[in-house]
């Protein structure tokens, strides 16, 4: 007999994300949401919960909607750190979980994965206690799952990084699991000291791999969009435009790197920096070579357009635009941060840039620009090796992380941090690029200070 035949509910998961704008965690949250096969026979009923979308950066929410996706606002979890606004977030997910009662919780990111492990730990405690009454009715054990998208102190030393290690150390024992998107994140989390080998699980995320199709196809749509001539070469970016991607070290290298009067570089996406960007484009004399795009919901089709992509990050985890870009057939220049070394190998598969050295980025910028043929071979390999990132093996780790049913495989010791490989020339052999094995892979009711809606 199946368990629907024996009248078990679905297996109830809720996603917790700090908002809902227009980023690669939050695209990873919406797309591990949608069509999962049933999981040990049940079938899977997904709640995603976010905070207030009042950062003007662009929303996932109206698409949620659209897909049927069940949504909760949390009304104090915001992204910057504000410690009674915080614990506020703490006790509206307290009660959100005990009405829900989902079998697993799964966080995403750091601020929404530090109060989200809080709440379900005081769930569980207080869930034990009354066990011990005996009018209490048994509830099932909670699941938690928290994925890392990169580590926010990845690149950064002095107090500030200490401190956030210390609380990521402190939070790590409240996760069943920790999934991360590249090996990368799990030997440097290892390496600080957070969660213990068997918690890691290596869970890449996964795209629409049609999408790139869709770009291949839409690629002079596109183009018109920005603007440009059927004979310029266009640089494009998608990011937020924010610190981290630094984007005003792609201006600056692209002010450095000589080209002609129709060529273009396009920034796709917007954030709080977007002013300053563009006071900068004005004070380098590039207006009229930059076009600023905006927030665009597209834009994995929309990558389509560019003749190069761009990724100029301090941090990272593995931006899902960089995949993107690679299953459109466009050629992409990166700094080697996070897991990007898994997918962009020098010469190989992409071309490796350093981090904030405009002058280094210029000459890679400029002799791409110029090598229709380099860039096509690029390309062509990375389309090949990104094939694997798909969606449904996505679902399919996830799965195996929810249901309990991820193998507890132990995971090597932390090795030092990857450097930039050695320049490769450009008519190295068509290799494929070296693969990394994959993994397969604390609760009770509190007082209730705020009101969170019901989801619909």
């Amino acid at each position: 007999m199946s368990p629907a035949d024996r009248g078990e509910r679905p297996l109830r998961v809720l996603q917790v994300v700090t908002t809902l704008s227009l980023g690669g965690a939050q695209a990873t949250v919406v797309h591990s949401s949608i069509d999962h096969e049933p999981i040990d026979g049940r079938a899977v009923e997904v709640v995603i919960a976010a905070g207030p979308d009042d950062l003007g950066e662009g929303s996932w929410a109206d698409h949620i909607d659209e897909l049927g996706i069940s949504r909760v606002t949390v009304p104090s979890l915001h992204r910057a750190i504000r410690p009674l606004a915080d614990l506020r977030a703490v006790r509206q997910l307290v009660r959100l979980v005990d009405d829900l009662d989902p079998d697993v919780v799964h966080s995403h990111s750091s601020k929404a994965g530090g109060v989200t492990r809080v709440a379900v730990a005081v769930v569980r405690a207080r869930r034990r206690r009354r066990r011990r009454r005996p009018s209490f009715r048994s509830r099932r054990r909670i699941r938690m799952v928290h994925t890392v998208h990169g580590w926010a102190t990845a690149r950064e030393e002095g107090l500030h990084s200490a401190v956030v290690r210390a609380v990521e150390r402190r939070l790590a024992p409240l996760a069943d699991h920790l999934v991360v998107v590249t090996d990368e994140d799990r030997r440097q989390g290892l390496a600080w000291g957070i969660g213990t080998p068997d918690q890691y699980r290596l869970v890449r995320s996964g795209l629409d791999l049609s999408l790139g199709v869709d770009a291949r196809r839409e690629r002079a749509e596109s183009r018109r969009l920005f603007g440009v001539d059927d004979d310029a070469v266009v640089v494009g970016a998608v990011a937020r435009h924010a610190m981290m991607k630094r984007l005003d070290v792609l201006l600056d290298a692209y002010a450095c790197s000589p080209g002609r009067p129709q060529d273009r570089l396009v920034l796709i996406g917007d954030g709080p920096l977007r002013a300053e960007l563009e006071a900068r484009v004005d004070r380098l004399g590039i207006a009229d070579r930059v076009v600023f795009v905006g927030h665009r919901e597209d834009a994995a089709v929309l990558v389509g357009g560019f003749d190069l992509f761009a990724l100029t990050s301090d941090t990272e985890g593995l931006p899902r635009s960089v995949i993107e870009a690679m299953s459109a057939g466009v050629p992409v220049m990166s700094t080697l941060v996070g897991g990007l070394a898994e997918v962009v190998e020098d010469g190989i598969t992409g071309r490796t840039i350093p981090t904030g050295d405009p002058e280094a980025i210029a000459a890679v910028l400029t002799e791409l620009r110029g090598d229709p043929g380099q860039r096509a071979r690029l390309a062509d390999a990375a389309m090949r090796h990104v094939a694997t990132f798909d969606e449904s093996a996505m679902r399919a780790d996830l799965a195996a992380v929810w249901s309990g049913r991820a193998a507890l495989r132990a995971v090597p010791e932390p090795a030092p941090a990857p450097r930039a490989p050695a320049e490769v020339p450009t008519d190295a052999p068509d290799t494929p690029l070296r693969r990394r094995a994959d993994d397969a892979v604390p609760s009770d009711r509190t007082a209730d200070p705020s009101e969170v809606p019901t989801p619909r």
